[in-house]
């Protein structure tokens, strides 16, 4: 058995104190009954840390007793969490009695292969130490295979049961599907724009042959696409598609706000509060030379969503095409929010949920994508309404997916 993960994932390593975008900060943390013990029942907790823990968790579904998350103080903080932004757990009986869930983030299992008994793995984009690591490493998206050492029960993975595959048979083609999106965005002598576009070509195929339930035919058309990835027509024609800078912003800065409660795209907007396209291009000039020495940026971060969307199936109540159209939305917020990042003032002080946040530079790029990741693409909420924008904008094709991203 084997873990199959991206070459950063050995890599990461916190930043503490140094992050400016902390975890311990206005998000649900769960821990069970017993982690809480282990804690006040070790004879070297302090009464003041054992006071803390007994009025700092609580239940939070009544039919699951032994569940409960953190109680957030009135600044949105973790109340274990020090002044330096360390966790008081920790720093006074060691990271052994962390929660699961506070020692694992960001890392996660994303999917089971279960014919070659392979876990797919990788990190959440929400932790901006992540996205400096993608964004400056041009082989960290690269997969890697490492033996799995602690028993196959520890394993937990996301994984398609027999009931979801008996009500939706196109699941058995998961892994094979993943392998062949993986693939093509990957394929570095293709822009990653012109890529994603190739793959909503077959995200719609193979989402037709479902619906006709040609489920054995999907082989097939996937082979047949991979010998026309680089024809020369293919590509020149999405190459041609001129921007659409209207649906470029407007569908991703609606998604935008509806999840977060500050507006970094304001910047790129008019007095009227209308696009002002030169902002809009300003914005990518400056994020091109911002970039210039790490031209695989944004392929990474799409390979890493890949992975974290376990595309093509995030929600198995809706189509491949309905998935992977999630994944380009998240995409086109990425960029769209690096873009804004970059056309605004170098140093940028943000408040959000009460808490004043700083960037500076490249740190930009870092901090926001790691906001966007949080708030949207790892919401329970997030394939809902990024869907609900998706149809009120029509984008129910592959051309209109292109002029999202091109």
């Amino acid at each position: 058995m084997y873990y199959k993960q991206p070459q950063y994932f050995g890599k990461f390593r916190c930043s503490g104190t140094d992050c400016t975008a902390n975890c311990c900060f206005g998000w649900y943390i769960n821990w069970t009954k017993s982690e809480l013990d282990k804690i006040k029942l070790n004879p070297n907790c302090s009464p003041e840390l054992a006071e803390l823990i007994e009025k700092s968790f609580i239940q939070f579904d009544e039919k699951k007793p032994n569940n409960y998350m953190v109680k957030f103080g009135e600044d949105g903080r973790c109340p274990c969490q020090t002044e330096e932004g360390l966790c008081r757990i920790q720093k006074e009986l060691g990271a052994e009695y962390l929660s699961n869930t506070c020692t694992v983030y960001p890392r996660y299992n994303s999917f089971y292969d279960k014919e070659n008994d392979i876990v797919y793995r990788a990190c959440y984009l929400s932790c901006q130490e992540i996205v400096r690591l993608l964004v400056n490493d041009e082989k960290a998206m690269d997969l890697v295979s490492i033996p799995i050492k602690e028993p196959k029960a520890q394993t937990v993975v996301y994984l398609d049961s027999d009931e979801d595959v008996l009500v939706n048979p196109i699941l058995k083609k998961r892994c094979e599907i993943f392998d062949f999106l993986y693939e093509l965005i990957g394929d570095k002598k293709i822009p990653v724009e012109t890529a994603i576009i190739l793959g909503a070509l077959v995200a719609q195929k193979i989402t037709q042959l479902s619906d006709r339930k040609q489920y054995d035919m999907i082989s097939e058309a996937l082979q047949a696409f991979k010998k026309q990835i680089h024809s020369a027509s293919a590509l020149q024609s999405i190459e041609k598609i001129k921007p659409n800078y209207n649906v470029k912003f407007g569908v991703a800065d609606k998604i935008i706000e509806n999840a977060l409660d500050f507006r970094m795209t304001d910047v790129l907007k008019s007095e009227n509060g209308e696009l002002d396209i030169n902002r809009y291009i300003i914005g990518e000039q400056k994020l091109n030379e911002m970039m210039k020495d790490k031209p695989f940026w944004l392929r990474n971060i799409a390979l890493n969503l890949i992975l974290e969307l376990c595309v093509p199936f995030k929600s198995k109540k809706h189509t491949i095409f309905e998935n992977y159209s999630f994944f380009v939305a998240a995409i086109a917020c990425v960029k769209l929010n690096a873009i804004a990042a970059a056309f605004a003032p170098e140093k940028l002080n943000i408040q959000t949920k009460g808490q004043t946040l700083h960037f500076e530079g490249i740190e930009k790029i870092y901090g926001l994508t790691g906001i966007i990741s949080r708030r949207i693409f790892q919401s329970s909420q997030a394939f809902e309404k990024v869907t609900k924008v998706l149809n009120e904008f029509d984008m129910d094709s592959p051309a209109y997916l292109a002029l999202l991203v091109k």
